[in-house]
């Protein structure tokens, strides 16, 4: 935006006696003159140079004194006004001040008196501040308030930019944290069918978040703490969730009420969960076992095992062929693959070339492939549904990222639970990072949110951000 010029409205009139015109002012170089001065003529004297104009917008002309000469060229404005501080993410630490704006354009010019010549020509006003620069992981602050009427002819050049809140989403997108309380273990988050967005605490509580950041929680009651993990919006207008910690199926109503469904036999270790595209709820066996499971809405419990041991199954989803896609982690250095299940429990792997592999979430894209994190080799993987997989690295070493959702932009939202950011992808593979503004918060869970926002959950420090596309 402009900054505030310091050109002139015109002086009052002084009553001439018979003085000759003086001459009309002329523009200042690269710029405008100012105000009409004091007369030169003998008889009467002429009007004070005028007040300063806003943002070196051109005031009205001042006025020569009445049967007075024109005033000769008026004198410039002064400097202009410095840039004002970037707008900080929300959430994330204000932006530095703007540094001062360079002389900005010269003075207004002033109205000439009645029976005058006119005054000077109007000042140009000064060029908006740029753009702060981007904060390491953030985004860019808002501009510095441009240069005001400067002193002398001439342009003002820009005013520096703020300086980027840290933890500012590139271009300006805020950040904000919602604290949920300290003595929690925040794991994974969804829409609800109720228009408000769900998650677990691996301390025993489900919760639920409005889009205005109230929070609710609703503790488990079932024996222990049950270590909840993926929680997902069912066909019955339910939340299911993976009830990891206590070997059950966990279901909890909108208004709060939660029940269980355990097996009929034997234990289940639920980890990631999904509503499938037959009616029922689908789910990841984190174990040794390496199984996944399909639950119907009145608790009935299937198990299916993977065609390879130890696979430690994680994140699944729906793809858009109608197939359950899900991530094996697999032991350290081997059996990670991406698997796809049929809904009558047929599964196929697809090994993941590199050897160092360790897939956690999964989702489908916008692009017609599933997009997975790869926590281990520290990438993001795209692979079709013919099982073409390539691999994206994610630019902070050692980020581990964790989670993945479809965001409403057309890209792919992460997790970086090591590398305490956000991570955005689009279909191309070129990667974004964000940083969070509390430090070490160990980012977990993420989804689009109903109101357009991505949320997430912060594992530690009990904690749900928000984040502008």
């Amino acid at each position: 935006m402009s900054g505030v010029g310091a050109g002139g409205a015109g002086g009052a009139s002084g009553v001439g006696a018979g003085g000759t015109a003086g001459s009309v002012g002329t523009a200042g170089a690269g710029g405008v003159t100012g105000s009409a001065g004091r007369v030169t003529g003998g008889a009467g004297t002429g009007g004070a140079t005028g007040t300063a104009g806003v943002g070196g917008a051109a005031a009205a002309a001042g006025s020569a004194g009445l049967g007075g000469a024109s005033g000769a060229t008026g004198s410039a404005g002064a400097a202009g006004a410095g840039g004002v501080a970037g707008s900080a993410g929300t959430g994330g630490r204000a932006g530095g001040p703007g540094g001062a704006g360079a002389s900005g354009a010269g003075g207004v010019a002033g109205t000439a008196a009645p029976g005058g010549a006119s005054g000077g020509s109007a000042g140009a006003s000064g060029a908006s501040g740029n753009a702060g620069a981007s904060g390491a992981g953030g985004g860019a602050g808002a501009s510095g308030a441009g240069g005001g009427a400067g002193a002398s002819a001439g342009a003002g050049a820009s005013g520096a930019g703020g300086a980027a809140g840290t933890g500012g989403v590139a271009g300006g997108s805020p950040v904000t944290e919602f604290t949920v309380g300290a003595n929690t273990l925040l794991h994974y988050i969804v829409t609800g069918p109720d228009g408000n967005l769900w998650f677990t605490d691996g301390y025993g509580h489900i919760g639920r978040i409005t889009p205005a950041g109230a929070i609710t929680t609703f503790p488990i009651t079932a024996t222990g703490s049950c270590n909840p993990q993926g929680i997902a919006r069912g066909p019955d207008g339910n939340l299911w969730f993976g009830a990891y910690g206590c070997s059950r199926i966990g279901r909890v109503t909108p208004a709060g009420t939660i029940g269980y469904f355990p097996p009929a036999t034997g234990t289940i270790a639920p980890y990631g969960i999904a509503a499938g595209p037959d009616g029922n709820l689908w789910f990841t066996e984190y174990s040794s076992n390496s199984r996944i499971g399909r639950v119907t809405p009145d608790g009935v419990i299937t198990e299916f095992p993977t065609p390879t041991a130890a696979t430690w199954p994680e994140g699944i989803a729906v793809g858009p062929d109608g197939n359950l896609w899900f991530a094996e982690t697999g032991s350290l250095g081997g059996n990670a693959a991406i698997a796809r299940a049929g809904t009558d429990g047929s599964i196929k792997e697809f090994p993941l070339p590199d050897g160092n592999s360790g897939p956690i979430g999964i989702v489908a894209g916008p692009d017609g492939a599933l997009w997975f994190t790869n926590s281990r080799s520290n990438e993001i993987g795209r692979i079709t549904t013919a099982g073409a997989v390539v691999t994206f690295p994610v630019p902070t070493a050692t980020s581990q990222p964790y989670d993945i959702t479809a965001g409403p932009d057309g890209n792919l939202w992460f997790t970086e639970y090591a590398g305490n950011k956000i991570g955005r992808i689009t279909p191309a593979g070129v990667i974004t990072e964000i940083n969070v503004p509390a430090v070490d918060s160990a980012p977990y869970g993420i989804t689009a949110g109903p109101d357009g926002n991505i949320w997430f959950a912060e594992s530690f420090g009990g904690r749900i951000g928000r984040i502008t596309p």
